[in-house]
């Protein structure tokens, strides 16, 4: 297995599911587009690769055709660390920018739902890394946390993300994302109003007043250490700190309807302000209809692939229960065939 460069031992900032799900597609699914993809292009070493639609996906030698009226975002959140680099001795083209935080929004249009898998970033899975030249070079079994540090950081990285959840959920089809930086949490945080909840474990650790049952509203930095804070608080585990995630995502999605309504200069207001901050590949007619299903569909609650963490060499590791997770991969997105 060839060595990542960016596995040392560091606490990692973790981007919050709540700005990715709010921000990201409540805030500028309906205002920002910079172009529309039919289809999604990669460019590696100036070879062009075209993915070609995907309607049916294997399993254990079984194919399985998938439904129509199911769309999917992959929302990113990075951590950025250091300048982009290259290192030949390694023969890696890489970045500083890993993918802490990853969850798959899906559009259900039969039921009217909206779900998102939630996705830890210690997932072990074959995750493509790139070449100096840029081009693919090959697939390792890693942390698919790693899977954006490949390329530039931009969108050659989310799009090796992508590859990297498309390898997780058994070749299902990930072409459409959004990506933000870890910047942006106290900003949109502070500008909902803040976002208030009630402690369901005790944080001490991170501030005397937060006792389990206590009501607070994170502002500012508060609002990013909530849910960053892993190593220092209770079992210093990745799972509790995705737990507090989902806590705060429900939170936020109270505070940004109540605060933003019909208000649409809360969102110009909010896009102007992270605009360096976002990365997506959606067309204005896609985030258009989003918009709509995001506001309009029921939010299900998140669906967290079962599996068990491990210690590695140096670093923790989550193995996913496969058979569980095509469980959910089956349900959500494969045409029943009895149907």
């Amino acid at each position: 297995m060839k060595k990542h460069p960016l596995k040392k031992p560091y606490v990692s900032v973790l981007l919050i599911g709540g700005i990715l799900l709010a921000a990201a597609l409540l805030l500028f699914l309906a205002l920002r587009a910079d172009r529309r993809v039919d289809s999604v292009q990669v460019e590696h070493g100036g070879e062009q690769l075209t993915r070609q639609p995907v309607t049916s996906i294997e399993h254990d030698g079984e194919w399985h055709k998938l439904r129509k009226d199911v769309q999917t975002v992959l929302l990113i959140g990075t951590d950025s660390l250091q300048d982009t680099e290259t290192d030949p001795d390694l023969d890696l083209y890489y970045n500083y920018d890993q993918a802490d935080f990853l969850a798959l929004v899906v559009f259900d249009d039969a039921e009217r739902t909206c779900t998102f898998i939630h996705i830890n970033r210690d997932t072990m899975c074959s995750v493509p890394w790139l070449t100096v030249n840029g081009m693919l070079g090959g697939e390792d079994i890693e942390q698919i946390a790693l899977a954006h540090t490949y390329g530039s950081g931009g969108e050659d990285s989310c799009e090796n993300t992508c590859h990297a959840v498309q390898n997780l959920l058994f070749g299902l089809p990930v072409t459409s994302y959004a990506c933000v930086t870890m910047d942006a949490v106290p900003v949109v945080n502070d500008m909902i109003g803040g976002v208030t909840l009630t402690l369901d474990e005790d944080l001490t650790d991170l501030d005397p007043s937060y006792t389990k049952g206590s009501r607070i509203t994170l502002r500012g930095n508060a609002a990013l250490s909530f849910v960053r804070a892993r190593m220092s608080v209770g079992d210093g585990l990745n799972l509790s700190r995705m737990g507090r995630q989902r806590q705060y995502i429900a939170a936020f999605i109270d505070a940004f309807r109540a605060s933003a309504g019909n208000d649409d200069a809360l969102l110009v207001r909010i896009v102007e302000k992270l605009d360096k901050k976002l990365l997506l590949n959606l067309g204005m007619n896609q985030i258009r209809s989003l918009s709509d299903k995001i506001r309009e569909y029921e939010i299900l609650p998140p669906v967290i692939p079962d599996g068990e963490n491990r210690q590695g060499e140096v670093f923790m590791e989550y193995y996913v229960d496969e058979a569980s997770l095509w469980e959910t991969v089956r349900d959500m997105f494969c045409e029943d065939p009895s149907a």
